[in-house]
Parts: structure tokens; C-alpha cells; sequence
């Protein structure tokens, strides 16, 4: 090979800064477009704690198809909660998150049910070339009770959220579902539970259980026992320790993004 054919020190140092150029500004944008994928703010509901927290991978690079979202419906102070993993990176699951939280807040003010909600997504699914990609989502509706809120939960294809008891207390809420997106014949149901004072329920996507420390996973198990030691906290302090408790086992390892919901009926 002749030298003319090998780039020289500046030449190579050029490319390599604009590589890295290139490199920061798809950052950037995945990082504007994966802000546009969830609320700029939550509601505040007023005598409700509420907090919704979205973690990137270590590599940052793409976006994720990990969304949240919280709005008000009807004509009371009954609120929707939904949090949901579409399968993939890329602009293809950033399209997929768009239709699933657009279609969420689209239907929910006419559709009571959560199960009518999900059915509603999968069919609006069904109807776009989505490539054989899919969607986990779970979806709940709170209605005020006398002295706290009453939830109705559907999951499809979703991590059972958990419920924080006010004396350290975990239960698990969600019939399991369908996964949405594949098959117009789905399996959908609900559950209600009702939230009393001081208790809570967090939903999260996969990249909290399935952190790895090596060939270990951060697992149910760690999560509920984290969630136990929350009781009493806000919704903001147990999102933020379960997020960091992830991150620490995790480390460097932490490749999946993680989306973390949280609603607390404060105990006075």
C-alpha cells in the first residue's frame, strides 16, 4: 500500500472528532425524542403523591420503547395511570410508544374499563405495520374513595405492579394478560384493589427486574423487599431507591432503560 493511500495524524484526527461530533448530536436527538415519548409534567393531584421517573441505558445511544403517563378523566377527579414497554429500540419503537400513549389518552376519556382501553390499543396496533413488534402496558384507573382511592388494573403482557401497604405489607395487582400488538384474540382482566392512607403502588418496566450483575438478575425478590423498607416514604423517596438500588447492582451493566411509577395516598 502506497502512503498516499494512508491517512496522515491530521486526517485521522479530523475523522475522529467528527465522529465524535456525529456521534453526540444522534445522542442529543435520541434524547429530545425520547423526552417527547413522555409527559413534560405529572398532574398534582390534590391529597395524592405522585412520581414517575425514566432512567436511559448505560449506552444512551437510542431510544427506548419504556413510556409513562398520568392524566385526569371524566368528570370527577378520577385519574389514568399507564406504563408500558414496546419491544425495541429505534425509531420504529419510538413510533410504536407514540401510538400506545396517544392512544391511551385518546380513548380513556370514553372507555371507563381499562380493558376497553388495552383492547382499543391493540386493535390501533393491529392496524399500523408495526413489524411483528409488540407492547406490554398496564394500565389503572383511580377513583376517589372516602379515605383513600380505589384502582382498577388491567396488565397486558406487563409486570405486575406492586402494593406498598402502610405497614411494610407488598401485594401484587394485575391479572396477567396479552400481549399487545401480536393477535386480534386477546386475553384481558381486571383487578381492584383500594389504597387506604399511607399506601401505595409502584409499577415498573423490566429494566428493574432484569438488571444483571453478571449472570445475576436484580430479580422480584430484591423489589419487594426494597419496597417493603419504603413504607412510610413518599413516592419520589421510593422511586429514587429503587432506581438507585438498580443502578448500584447493576453498575456498568445496565443496558435496558427503566420507567418507574409511583402513587401514594399520603396518611394525613
Amino acid at each position: 500500500m502506497s502512503g498516499s493511500e494512508h491517512l496522515s495524524a491530521l486526517e485521522t484526527a479530523e475523522l475522529l472528532e467528527e465522529l465524535t461530533a456525529s456521534n453526540a448530536r444522534f445522542a442529543q436527538i435520541a434524547r429530545t425524542l425520547q423526552r417527547s415519548l413522555l409527559p413534560p409534567v405529572l398532574p398534582t393531584p390534590e391529597g395524592l403523591d405522585l412520581c414517575g421517573v425514566f432512567h436511559p441505558s448505560r449506552e444512551g445511544q437510542d431510544v427506548s420503547g419504556d413510556f409513562y403517563d398520568v392524566f385526569g378523566v371524566g368528570r370527577g377527579d378520577d385519574l389514568v395511570l399507564a406504563l408500558g414497554d414496546v419491544c425495541g429500540k429505534g425509531a420504529e419503537a419510538a413510533a410504536i410508544t407514540s401510538i400506545a400513549r396517544h392512544t391511551i389518552r385518546a380513548v380513556a376519556p370514553d372507555l371507563r374499563s381499562p380493558v376497553q382501553i388495552l383492547r382499543r390499543l391493540n386493535d390501533t396496533m393491529l392496524g399500523h405495520d408495526i413489524d411483528e413488534r409488540f407492547c406490554t402496558v398496564v394500565v389503572a384507573r383511580v377513583t376517589r374513595i372516602v379515605d383513600g382511592v380505589r384502582l382498577t388494573v388491567c396488565t397486558a403482557g406487563h409486570l405486575q405492579p406492586f402494593v406498598v401497604r402502610a405497614d411494610g405489607t407488598i401485594e401484587r395487582v394485575g391479572l396477567p394478560g396479552s400481549l399487545l400488538g401480536l393477535f386480534a384474540d386477546i386475553r384481558l382482566l381486571e383487578e381492584t384493589v383500594q389504597l387506604r392512607r399511607g399506601d401505595m403502588i409502584v409499577a415498573f418496566t423490566d429494566g428493574v427486574t432484569e438488571a444483571r450483575d453478571g449472570d445475576e438478575q436484580f430479580g422480584e425478590r430484591r423489589t419487594e423487599e426494597i419496597l417493603a423498607a419504603s413504607a412510610g416514604l413518599s413516592a419520589t423517596e421510593t422511586a429514587g431507591i429503587l432506581l438507585d438500588e438498580v443502578l448500584r447492582f447493576a453498575g456498568t451493566s445496565a443496558r435496558d432503560d427503566i420507567a418507574i411509577l409511583a402513587l401514594r395516598v399520603p396518611p394525613s
